[in-house]
């Protein structure tokens, strides 16, 4: 807040002019608030923000979908159960299994295969690594935007409108219009500020999921972990991008795939950081 030199005046004029500073600085703060607000919604534009509104509801046994708004590229389930649950996904000759937690909180599932008919089966473990059939329900879908799945948060792309890593994306595409400039000011960042954890590569129990605040903490991340923080970065600044699981040759690995209007660029950022060219070929298995 701005000082002012203090005078001596008279009693009368001193309160006076304390008065009109303090209405002048308030409608300052007031209009500086505005200006943010209005700012932040204006940096979020193009995002997709999931939520259950409840307009399209279904439940079978112990699985409840909200597939409101599956138009977007995302549908919301939940269950309860004090047992490990996974959710089956199907449509046509793909298939894709998730974690679903048991705590009955909705959990979001992009729809990234595009329109048509998909199926959904919830599993419970009975015992070891047995599961039963404990609910399952179809829809058909139709997107807006084929890039519709890949500009909202999920299980493996990770944030909220109040994460770190979308601020963080704010103030580097702060100004910059398309989406190939915004791609190449979180690339650069990326490249100049993060290391590969080789640790962590030797240590990660099998299935643990990307963790974009441990990568930002710690400024060091394994391919899904850096792949995942590009993917919000970019994801929370309108840029479609997909968050790729396959093989580079044949090393188990994660990277993206960034859709610009100019065509669709394959974008690893362990590559990056490492400063080495890419010289296998990429084998996608799934992507979200």
């Amino acid at each position: 807040m701005r000082r002012y030199p203090r005078r001596r005046y008279p009693q009368r004029r001193f309160t006076y002019r304390c008065a009109r500073r303090s209405w002048m600085r308030a409608v300052v703060l007031a209009l500086a608030g505005l200006c943010l607000v209005a700012g932040a919604w204006a940096l979020l534009e193009g995002v997709i923000w999931p939520e259950a509104t409840g307009e399209r509801v279904s439940s079978d046994g112990s699985l409840t979908m909200d597939y409101s708004h599956a138009d977007e590229g995302y549908v919301m389930a939940r269950a309860t159960s004090s047992k490990r649950l996974k959710l089956r996904v199907t449509k046509g000759d793909t298939t894709l299994t998730y974690d679903l937690n048991g705590e009955g909180d909705y959990e979001v599932f992009p729809l990234q295969l595009g329109d048509g008919k998909y199926s959904w089966t919830l599993y419970e473990n009975v015992s070891g690594n047995s599961y039963a059939q404990a609910g399952a329900m179809s829809f058909s879908v139709e997107l807006v935007d084929e890039n519709a799945a890949f500009l909202c948060p999920n299980q493996y792309v990770n944030f909220t409108p109040e994460s770190e890593v979308v601020a963080l994306a704010a103030e580097l595409c702060g100004g910059l219009e398309s989406d190939a400039e915004k791609f190449a000011a979180v690339r650069e960042y990326i490249q100049e500020n993060y290391l590969y954890d080789y640790i962590k590569a030797v240590t990660t129990a099998p299935g643990q999921m990307p963790d974009i605040t441990g990568c930002m903490e710690s400024r060091m991340g394994i391919c899904q972990d850096l792949a995942a923080l590009a993917a919000a970065m970019l994801r929370s600044q309108g840029v479609p991008v997909e968050f790729v699981i396959g093989y580079a040759g044949n090393v188990y690995h994660a990277w993206t795939v960034v859709r610009l209007e100019s065509g669709d660029v394959l974008y690893d950022p362990t590559v990056d950081v490492n400063g080495i060219a890419a010289g296998a070929a990429y084998t996608t298995e799934r992507f979200y």
